[in-house]
C-alpha cells in the first residue's frame, strides 16, 4: 500500500500488465470492497498505465483487506483480458445475474435508508430498461439517483412521469448497467462472448430492479423473505465456472503422484510445513486467488523471520514445486510462486575447501593419540578414533560415519554429488561410494587411514588414501 504525501489514508496502486495497457487503457471498472463488518467501499476507476485510488480508510487491517479485495479483482480482470470468451446457456446467465441481486441486497439490507431512494434508483433503472429515456448515470452499487431523477421527472408523480414516455425508444443498458455486468462477470472469471452481451445486460437489469423493490421494503420495515430472490439459479451450477482449487488440495494431488515416484517423506513433510506457512499468510485457502504480488508479499514477510537461505532452499522448493505441478497439469494458468526472485550473495573464499597438511596432521594425530578415559566406554573411545577419521576422508557427517555396520561387515555408504544439472531431489542418478572398514580397526580405534582405501574396490580411479586425509577427495558430499 502507498501513502501520499501529507495524507494518512493508504492508497491503492496497481501497474497494469505491459502487454494489456492498449486493450484496458480508459476502461472504467465497479469495484466492491466491502465486509460485513466496515462501511461500504465502492469504487469507480478508470485505467490508464496502473490504477490507483483512496482505501477511504486509516484502519490498516481495513485497508489490507480491501488492497487484497481490489488486487484480486484485477488480476482476474488482466487474466480474463487474454482469456477466450466463452458462451453461456440462459439459465447460467440468469444465475451470474442473480450474483448482481444477492450483492444489491448484501450491502444494503442492514441500513437501507429511506424509501425514496430506492424509489429514484427503481425508477430510473425502469425507464432505462423500458427504452423510455436516453441516459442515466451508471448503477454502481451505490443509491444517490435523485438530482438525475428529478433532473429527468421533476417532482411530480414518479411512476406517471416514467409511464407518460413511450417506451422501446431508447437503448441505454450499457452505461446504466455495464459496470454492473462487467462487475459479475470478472469477479465469477467470465470472458462473456460479446453477442451475447445485450442479452446479459438486460438480465442484469431485471435483477437489479428486483433488488431495488427488495430494498426498498426493508426501508419501510418489511423483512418478509423475497420470492423473486428464489428465481435465481444457483450460482454454483454455472457450467462455465472451475471449480475452486484449494492450495492444500493441490499439495494432496501434488503427493500422491509424488510418493509413486519414489519422493521421500521428509520431502512430504518440508512441503507441507511450506505450504501451510503459506496458506496462514494469505488468510485463505483458494489456490486461483493467489496472485503474483501475493508471493511477493509472503516472501518479505519472511525474510523478517527467517534468512535468505532458508527461505530459498526451505518455503520456496516445496511452494514452486507444488504450484508448478498444478499448472503442468492444467490446474492453474500459470505458477504464481514465479514472481520471487532471490540472489543469495556468494561468500568470498579465503581458502580451498581442503584440509592443509597441518590441519590434517592434526586431525590424524588427534584421533590417533585419543586416550580413553576412566569409565569410559571402550567403544566411544574406539570411535573417537576412528569416526572423526572417516568423517575428515570421506566429508561425511560425523553421525553417517557411526551408522557403518550393515550385513556382518562395517561398510560407510556415501551419496555422490548429483550433477549440476539434476534436479533437486532427485535421487535416482545419485550413485553411492562404498567404502568398506576393517573390522579390528574399527573394534580397537587404531589403524591406519590407508586401510580404508585398500578396502575400497568402488573407489573412483585415482582416488587414494592419503596421510594428508583431504576431505572429499571421493566427492563432493550430497
Amino acid at each position: 500500500m502507498d501513502k501520499r504525501a501529507r495524507s494518512t489514508v493508504p492508497q491503492f496502486r496497481c501497474r497494469v500488465p505491459t502487454k494489456l495497457v492498449d486493450q484496458l487503457r480508459g476502461r472504467r471498472i465497479l469495484l466492491h470492497l466491502s465486509r460485513r463488518t466496515e462501511p461500504a467501499c465502492i469504487k469507480v476507476v478508470t485505467i490508464g498505465t496502473d490504477v490507483a485510488f483512496s482505501l477511504e480508510t486509516t484502519d490498516e487491517a481495513i485497508a489490507a483487506a480491501r488492497h487484497a479485495d481490489a488486487l484480486e479483482h484485477l488480476q482476474r480482470l488482466f487474466d480474463l483480458t487474454e482469456a477466450t470468451p466463452v458462451k453461456l446457456s440462459h439459465r447460467d446467465m440468469v444465475a451470474l445475474a442473480g450474483a448482481v441481486y444477492h450483492t444489491y441486497v448484501w450491502v444494503h439490507e442492514d441500513d437501507p435508508g429511506e424509501p425514496g431512494r430506492w424509489a429514484w434508483h427503481k425508477g430510473l433503472s425502469r425507464a432505462i430498461f423500458e427504452g423510455r429515456i436516453r441516459d442515466a448515470p451508471p448503477a454502481t452499487l451505490k443509491v444517490d439517483d435523485s438530482d438525475a431523477g428529478l433532473l429527468l421527472f421533476g417532482t411530480g408523480d414518479l411512476t406517471a412521469a416514467i409511464n407518460a414516455l413511450p417506451a422501446g425508444q431508447h437503448d441505454g443498458l450499457e452505461n446504466r448497467f455495464g459496470l454492473l455486468a462487467d462487475w459479475a462477470l470478472i469477479r465469477h472469471r467470465i470472458h462473456l462472448a460479446p453477442d451475447q452481451r445485450n442479452h446479459f445486460l438486460k438480465l442484469g437489469a431485471a435483477a437489479s430492479l428486483d433488488a431495488s423493490w427488495q430494498l426498498r421494503r426493508n426501508a419501510e420495515g418489511d423483512y418478509r423473505p423475497d420470492p423473486m430472490a428464489q428465481r435465481f439459479p444457483p450460482i454454483e451450477s454455472v457450467a462455465a465456472l472451475k471449480p475452486k482449487q484449494t492450495i492444500t488440495g493441490l499439495f494432496d494431488s501434488w503427493w500422491r503422484e509424488a510418493k509413486a515416484t519414489g519422493r521421500s517423506q521428509s520431502t512430504h513433510h518440508a512441503y507441507k510445513n511450506a505450504i501451510d506457512r503459506l496458506v496462514k499468510h494469505l488468510g485463505h485457502d483458494d489456490a486461483g486467488r493467489v496472485t503474483e504480488a501475493d508471493m511477493i508479499a509472503f516472501k518479505d514477510a519472511r525474510l523478517t523471520i527467517v534468512s535468505v537461505k532458508t527461505l530459498k532452499d526451505g518455503d520456496l522448493p516445496g511452494i514452486r514445486s507444488v504450484f508448478g505441478w498444478a499448472v503442468d497439469n492444467k490446474k492453474l494458468s500459470k505458477n504464481p510462486a514465479n514472481a520471487i526472485k532471490i540472489k543469495a550473495e556468494k561468500k568470498t573464499r579465503t581458502r580451498s575447501k581442503g584440509f592443509t597438511d597441518g590441519e590434517a596432521e592434526a586431525i590424524v594425530v588427534a584421533c590417533l593419540e585419543y586416550q580413553r578415559k576412566p569409565k569410559e566406554d571402550a567403544r566411544t573411545a574406539a570411535a573417537k578414533k576412528w569416526a572423526p577419521l572417516i568423517a575428515a576422508y570421506t566429508g561425511c557427517r560425523i553421525a553417517e560415519a557411526l551408522r557403518i555396520w550393515q550385513r556382518g561387515h562395517f561398510l560407510c555408504q556415501i551419496l555422490k554429488q548429483r550433477p549440476p544439472q539434476q534436479r533437486r531431489g532427485d535421487h535416482r542418478r545419485r550413485a553411492a561410494v562404498v567404502l568398506s572398514i576393517d573390522e579390528d580397526w574399527v573394534s580397537d580405534g587404531t589403524g591406519e587411514v590407508d586401510k580404508i582405501a585398500s578396502r575400497s574396490p568402488k573407489l573412483p580411479s585415482g582416488a587414494q588414501a592419503h596421510p594428508a586425509c583431504k576431505p572429499n577427495m571421493v566427492e563432493h558430499r550430497h
